[in-house]
């Protein structure tokens, strides 16, 4: 344990504990089977048959929970999770890209509340019930900005909100090495699932194999995180309608920066421009490097921007360069996408992909193609012996 989370958080934490219980008690009633160890029967009607190299088992011989606490790295990475688990789907994509049958809802909401900031590093509680058979229960927890992860894996004895996580999702060295030394935790990489770019308008790029060698070094060098040199296929590159901006904008005649912006909330996305503006200096400089990056200037820098500012940035169209991080599977809408400015080369970095630090006892569950996890509704899935 590395923080006695409790005391103070305990009283905090009972109002809202007291509701949520209320709420999952209704919905579940008493006595929701956890589930037996070992092989079982198939699953439950509401799930479909999953690619054994897909699902993760973290300790087929220890005992199940009947509950299983997930905490998700912020709010779009609950949603996303959150909705994988709660609607039907047409056809989905697995782990290893192969597209298979979906699946209708295997789980449903039945809470929804706010923690209070003394009750743990998690600020929102969502219940999942299972839509039709009995089953575990599904607890998403959304870690806090700001949040050390290893904060989530911990809990205090007597801990009443914030629960210990069973299941998390992260991208930080150093919860990963943190995890790496608890027997009771196994650390599981996901499906590569981020690409992260260089956008800079005007001028060509170097073409991709000759910038092979680099991204790698960028992966090796340059990214503290999981990273590999950038890998085709790119799925913009055969329509890139998604990253286009909705309508002609920037001003053509406003002085470019000397900046290489970024989300001010993406770790990797900062490293890879700080090597940017390290390589845009240098006297060899990378033939990749857009032309509008490759003049070394000494007020060259990287510069993090938040949300909105990121957005007028890329609607202006002037900064020296950009970079971003995109899904590496085309996404089915393009809301969340950034619009580019017109005329923008794309220059492709690295892979990035986030691990699943699992607790021994957790039932199985799949993981599909963009890393998102998804549990079933029957506990005592097992793989095929």
């Amino acid at each position: 344990m590395r923080h006695d989370l409790a005391g103070a958080r305990a009283g905090a934490a009972l109002g809202v504990l007291a509701a949520l219980a209320a709420v999952l008690l209704a919905a579940c009633g008493p006595g929701t089977p956890a589930g037996a160890p070992g092989v079982a029967a198939a699953p439950a009607p509401a799930t479909t048959a999953v690619p054994e190299p897909c699902l993760v088992v973290a300790d087929p011989t220890a005992p199940r929970r009947d509950t299983i606490t997930v905490v998700a790295a912020g709010r779009e990475a609950a949603e996303r999770l959150l909705v994988r688990q709660t609607r039907e789907v047409p056809a989905r994509i697995d782990c290893e890209g192969r597209v298979g049958p979906g699946a209708p809802a295997a789980f449903r909401l039945v809470g929804d509340a706010p923690v209070p900031a003394s009750a743990g590093p998690t600020g929102r509680v969502l219940l999942l019930v299972p839509a039709a058979a009995p089953g575990p229960v599904v607890r998403i927890e959304v870690l806090r900005p700001g949040a050390d992860p290893r904060d989530a894996l911990d809990a205090a004895p007597g801990a009443l909100l914030h629960r210990a996580a069973d299941v998390l999702v992260t991208r930080d060295p150093a919860t990963l090495a943190y995890a790496r030394r608890r027997r009771e935790l196994v650390v599981v990489p996901l499906p590569w699932d981020r690409t992260y770019v260089l956008a800079a308008v005007g001028g060509a790029a170097e073409p991709p194999d000759r910038a092979a060698a680099l991204r790698r070094a960028l992966a090796r060098d340059a990214v503290r995180s999981a990273a590999r040199g950038a890998e085709p296929p790119f799925w913009w590159e055969g329509d890139a309608s998604c990253l286009a901006a909705a309508a002609p904008g920037g001003d053509l005649t406003a002085p470019r920066t000397h900046r290489i912006v970024y989300p001010a909330d993406d770790a990797t996305a900062g490293e890879l421009a700080e090597r940017i503006v390290a390589l845009a200096a240098s006297t060899d400089r990378p033939g990749w490097l857009p032309a509008p990056v490759g003049a070394p200037v000494p007020t060259a820098r990287a510069a993090p921007l938040d949300s909105t500012a990121l957005t007028r940035a890329l609607a202006a169209g002037n900064e020296a360069g950009y970079v971003l991080p995109l899904p590496r599977l085309r996404p089915a809408s393009c809301a969340a996408l950034p619009r580019l400015p017109a005329g923008a080369t794309l220059v492709p970095l690295v892979d990035t992909r986030a691990h699943a630090v699992v607790r021994r006892g957790v039932a199985p569950f799949a993981v599909d193609g963009d890393g998102t996890l998804r549990f079933f509704p029957d506990s005592s899935l097992s793989p095929r012996p």
